[in-house]
């Protein structure tokens, strides 16, 4: 077995030298040279002073001297993908340095037999979940077979005690043949024995379908002291843990906001491609920006008749002024756990009368209340948002308004009976998903008859305090648009 690891290493020598001779961007002397100072500041270590040679022996010399270096072989792969990122060689050598750190688990355990099985499973699916799972991030793109994704988690350090390669091992064994199952036990075993884990993660339980957390959250911001820049910032959640993984900041004009929104969307329906489930989109924006006509937002800009957001999604805003105003937030935990318990006779909504203010509204508020409904829209100044303001400290989870001005009792009983049909189901849960319905049903409606249903302007703010996007791993920051 140990000949077995040393040959399969001579063979990830051999063809990492191979792709980085081939590597165009390392061709030149401006390229070898930019390489190796970036290579020597990841490593802390000279290594432009390689010395001279062919072009060949001088990538030995560089390859053997990273193979002594704890860290220098995944130093190879950052410096070329800062230099090439897009180029096949740079993928062929980001996998090859990925199976470097299979090859470097601890030696006398037999691991190199899970390649052939591991490739045969698609990074895919539940596959692909549960290196999410594992990582708490998602996986590079050159990714494509269960084997590749274990080799780049192979890599990562310990989390909560354990590898993340060992954690997805764990989790994929029910998707691998029953042949191999007992193998892999002994293997996890051996792993863990090695590292002195005492106590081994139990086998991951069955997890609800995919869908239960599928959501696209999207921020606006307000960027530096330029009236017109906005930070937009995303994060794609599809586990059931909630570990939401952030995409790219953009910067962009406020004429461009539906724009963007557009080119996020397609990019993670281009990642959930090979997934079924429903996805949630949730808008977190400033309270001066609450009543923006997300929903409306279209997708297919540039077909002939392009079709509004709400038609296919769920669409929930969100106030950034609570996500950071960490004082609301024990409160706010209280009426969410209110939420989940509310029973049918409970009394959970309150309609704020035409024309009180936050203090007025906040005094109403009874202690089970989890639902407010908004006189008008919080619009800057006005006395909407002195409402809702009242809300977000009280900690409500839930707030609806109209952008049409609707009689009181309307207003509220159309909020009322879809609060009564979400607890005769599962719960106050549902709501965001009956109000999704109340604007289908106006799209489907005539442009006449559109505009006077009550669901073509309907908003509902819901915020849930266990599920708070993150600012760590941040993307670059795109230009400005035009």
């Amino acid at each position: 077995m140990d000949a077995e690891v040393a040959a399969y290493r001579r063979r990830i020598r051999r063809e990492l030298i191979e792709a980085m001779v081939v590597a165009p961007v390392l061709q030149t002397a401006d390229g070898w040279s930019l390489f190796l100072h970036e290579l020597s500041l990841a490593l802390s270590d000279a290594v432009h002073r390689i010395g001279q040679g062919t072009f060949q022996s001088r990538v030995v010399k560089v390859v053997n001297h990273c193979s002594r270096r704890v860290d220098g072989m995944r130093s190879i792969a950052e410096s070329m993908k800062l230099l090439d990122p897009d180029s096949h060689e740079t993928t062929s050598i980001l996998r090859w340095v990925d199976e470097w750190h299979v090859v470097e688990l601890p030696t006398g355990v037999d691991v190199l037999w899970l390649k052939d099985v591991l490739d045969a499973l698609p990074a895919s699916g539940d596959v692909y979940r549960h290196a999410v799972e594992a990582r708490m991030d998602e996986p590079p793109g050159y990714c494509v077979t269960g084997w590749q994704l274990f080799a780049n988690l192979a890599g990562e350090n310990a989390v909560e005690g354990t590898l993340p390669c060992l954690r997805f091992l764990q989790k994929v064994a029910p998707s691998l043949p029953f042949a191999t199952r007992a193998r892999l036990r002994n293997l996890l075993g051996a792993l863990f024995a090695r590292w002195e884990i005492v106590d081994q993660p139990a086998p991951a339980a069955p997890v609800p379908p995919f869908g239960d957390m599928a959501y696209l959250i999207i921020q606006f911001e307000k960027y530096g002291g330029d009236g017109d820049s906005y930070l937009v910032s995303h994060w794609r959640q599809w586990a059931t843990v909630w570990r939401p993984v952030r995409g790219r900041d953009r910067r962009v004009s406020e004429a461009d906001l539906e724009t963007v929104v557009e080119e996020i969307v397609v990019e993670v329906e281009r990642e959930w491609a090979d997934r079924m489930g429903p996805v949630t989109i949730e808008f977190v924006l400033p309270d001066s920006m609450l009543d923006l006509p997300v929903e409306e937002f279209r997708r297919e800009l540039r077909s002939v008749e392009a079709t509004p957001l709400a038609i296919k999604y769920p669409i929930c805003v969100r106030s950034l002024t609570r996500l950071r105003s960490t004082e609301w937030h024990r409160v706010w935990r209280m009426r969410w756990q209110r939420r989940e318990t509310a029973e049918l006779t409970d009394v959970v909504l309150h309609c704020a009368a035409d024309g009180s203010g936050a203090v007025q509204v906040e005094a109403s508020l009874s202690g089970g209340t989890v639902v407010l409904v908004l006189s008008e829209p919080p619009v800057p100044g006005g006395i909407g948002e002195r409402q809702l303001l009242a809300g977000l400290r009280a900690g409500l989870p839930a707030v609806l308004w109209h952008r049409r001005t609707y009689p009181r009792p309307e207003r509220c009983e159309t909020v009322a009976s879809m609060i009564r049909d979400a607890l005769l189901g599962s719960g106050l849960a549902e709501l965001p998903a009956h109000v999704a319905e109340l604007r289908k049903r106006a799209w489907g409606e005539g442009s006449e008859r559109r505009t006077r249903h009550v669901g073509n302007g309907i908003v509902i703010l819901w915020d849930d305090p266990d599920r708070l996007p993150h600012r760590a791993s941040a993307g670059g920051v795109g230009e400005v648009r035009p």
